[in-house]
């Protein structure tokens, strides 16, 4: 099975080095661009809102000729369920299973002033504390005056997004998160059973908003299990936690429930 990574804001399929290593005994990762027709950091970023980058998704995803998952880390977990979402209008081949990390459930508010519209210093101070930017990147006037434009027309996408009613998707999912992440706590995560005919998995991983830079073998282990029990029609949770132990970062497998 071909699993397709979505990045987050400023993200792009670098964001993803060593997944397609890492995930290779159980799938085919294939680490995806943000869709836009402008070139990266020449020319200025082509404006784009969320349904926007699921609907170039979707009709790439239509023509896949097999079956496959998807993966969206931030911003990239709300483009893969309205990917999912406009596959289904298509009357498309959707998705087997969609692992959605670090984002709340769609139809919670977000708690934080919007980052896309403050001064540069302010947008900047703001954008360190997710920890996500490199700190070469940060302390560097002309690489930021060149990722920013890219940076804030992601965040005005995810900060414009609106939910629409439609019925929950009969998908699989599984939520993943950090433990020490302030801006999406367990509930934020569990909130996204509103949204799926079956309950979700969640697991919880030891870090921050980028949680899998240090914990990424034990990620790796809760999307082998996921992806192994599509087989079965459910993932097996004794052979999940059995898979948790042995990880070189283990977590809590109490957080980790899937019905």
């Amino acid at each position: 099975m071909q699993l397709f990574l979505f990045p987050y804001a400023g993200g792009s399929s670098r964001s993803f080095h060593g997944w397609p290593e890492a995930l290779s005994g159980c799938c085919d990762a294939i680490p995806c661009d943000t869709p836009c027709t402008s070139r990266p950091y020449i020319d200025p970023p082509e404006a784009l809102t969320i349904q926007d980058m699921a609907i170039r998704q979707a009709m790439r995803l239509a023509r896949h000729p097999g079956p496959f998952a998807i993966f969206g880390h931030s911003m990239g977990a709300l483009v893969a369920f309205e990917t999912a979402r406009h596959l289904r209008r298509m009357r498309a081949r959707t998705p087997r299973l969609l692992i959605l990390s670090a984002h709340r459930a769609p139809h919670l508010p977000s708690g934080h002033d919007d980052l896309h519209k403050l001064p540069d210093a302010d947008f900047d101070a703001r954008l360190a504390t997710y920890a996500g930017t490199p700190g070469e990147v940060m302390q560097n006037a002309e690489l930021m005056d060149l990722f920013r434009p890219v940076l804030r027309r992601d965040f005005m996408a995810c900060e414009t997004y609106r939910l629409t009613s439609e019925p929950p998707l009969d998908i699989p999912a599984l939520c993943l998160g950090g433990t020490e992440d302030p801006d999406i706590p367990p509930e934020a995560l569990s909130a996204w059973s509103q949204h799926f005919t079956h309950l979700p998995g969640l697991g919880l991983l030891p870090g921050g908003h980028f949680y899998f830079r240090d914990a990424l073998p034990a990620q790796v282990m809760h999307i082998k299990c996921a992806l192994s029990g599509l087989n079965s029609g459910r993932p097996d949770r004794q052979n999940f936690s059995q898979l948790l132990r042995r990880s070189p970062h283990p977590t809590n497998t109490d957080a980790v429930d899937f019905r």
